[in-house]
């Protein structure tokens, strides 16, 4: 009978240990069942934004572009409005640097020219050269003088039309 009980005991014990391993096993396929279950809640939300990101990818090609069109056509507004203020600049530029060359022009004629006058001189009259009187119908200048003059502001001239020239073509 001793045998007996500890036979007994024995499977006793291994039944005790064999359903304390399934127990474990059960347990352990229970909190395995536990942890997967948030898993597939997890996993459907992230199917579900994933599919969200992926249908509103359809979409965003076509806005950008719809805003890279719009950005373009924006762009080639303002390069209009640029090109048009440059230009209006370079024609005011030109104006202003021409009109300035008319006032020395007409500063080195007028250093240039000379006036007329009688004197009387041991009670002869006699017509010497004066300083100018800024009246360009009494004032003469020497005519090679004069070309010289003119000459050297017409090369001015077409020196600042280069230059405009230049920069036009610089920005455009």
């Amino acid at each position: 009978m001793k045998h007996i009980k500890s036979l007994f005991s024995k499977t006793y014990n291994v039944n005790y240990v064999l359903q304390g391993s399934v127990a474990h096993s059960e347990k352990d396929m229970l909190s395995k069942e536990l942890t997967k279950q948030p898993m597939k809640k997890y996993q459907s939300i992230l199917f579900f934004i994933g599919t969200m990101f992926f249908s509103g990818c359809a979409v965003v090609p076509k806005q950008v572009v719809d805003a890279r069109e719009l950005q373009q056509r924006e762009l080639e507004r303002v390069k209009s409005i640029y090109f048009v203020n440059m230009n209006n600049q370079l024609d005011a530029i030109e104006k202003y640097r021409l009109a300035n060359l008319d006032i020395y022009e007409e500063q080195f004629i007028a250093q240039h020219s000379k006036s007329l006058n009688e004197v009387s001189i041991d009670g002869l009259a006699q017509i010497v050269e004066t300083k100018p009187t800024g009246n360009n119908d009494l004032d003469h200048i020497n005519l090679g003088k004069l070309k010289d003059i003119q000459e050297f502001f017409k090369a001015e001239r077409a020196k600042v039309a280069m230059d405009i020239r230049h920069r036009r073509e610089q920005i455009t």
